[in-house]
């Protein structure tokens, strides 16, 4: 009875150290997953995750992109592959192709801040300032201590207002500086 005790123990001790092996971190945890379980969308997605957010990240971004799609095409209706899908493709620099499912992230979830603030990012770095100002808005009334956001919008609002400026609407432009000015918490300037 002993001996069939010490067994059992041994087993589970070795069990319990190739599994640890497994799970070593997230990566392995979600590759072993997805290898368990080819159809799981979440398993897709979370793998995707480590991926994209480990430090190779950048590098790593077009196999992530692959890994939100086969979980959208698994689940359309998982909605943080949405989302993680356009920030893939942000960082691979295609932001035209990240509004998308950036769109359908919203969509999905219209109560959300970070909907409308990684759109809004996306249109800023891809120079569609007139596109960011509206979502940055929104983004920052829904999440009013968002680190970086009232820089983002107050830099959108700079942009745009030069272009105002270059086009001879100067008054469009000063409302633009002013509101810039007042989110970057500088006085507003006298006429």
């Amino acid at each position: 009875m002993a001996l069939a005790g010490l067994v059992a123990l041994a087993g589970l001790g070795i069990t319990t150290w190739s599994y640890a092996q497994v799970w070593k971190d997230s990566e392995t945890l979600w590759r072993w997953a997805v290898e368990v379980d080819p159809e799981c969308s979440v398993c897709h997605g979370k793998l995707g995750e480590s991926a994209l957010g480990g430090a190779e990240g950048a590098i790593r971004a077009a196999e992530a992109e692959a890994l939100f799609r086969r979980a959208i095409a698994l689940r359309p209706d998982l909605l943080d592959a949405y989302f993680n899908l356009g920030t893939a493709l942000v960082v691979q620099g295609r932001y035209a192709e990240a509004a998308a499912p950036l769109q359908s992230y919203m969509e999905r979830a219209p109560w959300t801040a970070s909907g409308p603030e990684r759109l809004g990012l996306v249109y800023l770095l891809a120079g569609r300032h007139d596109a960011a100002i509206p979502l940055l808005r929104e983004a920052l009334l829904r999440r009013p201590a968002a680190p970086g956001l009232r820089g983002y919008l107050g830099q959108a609002l700079e942009e745009r207002a030069r272009a105002l400026q270059a086009q001879g609407r100067s008054g469009e432009a000063e409302v633009l500086r002013t509101e810039a000015r007042t989110l970057q918490g500088q006085p507003a300037s006298r006429p």
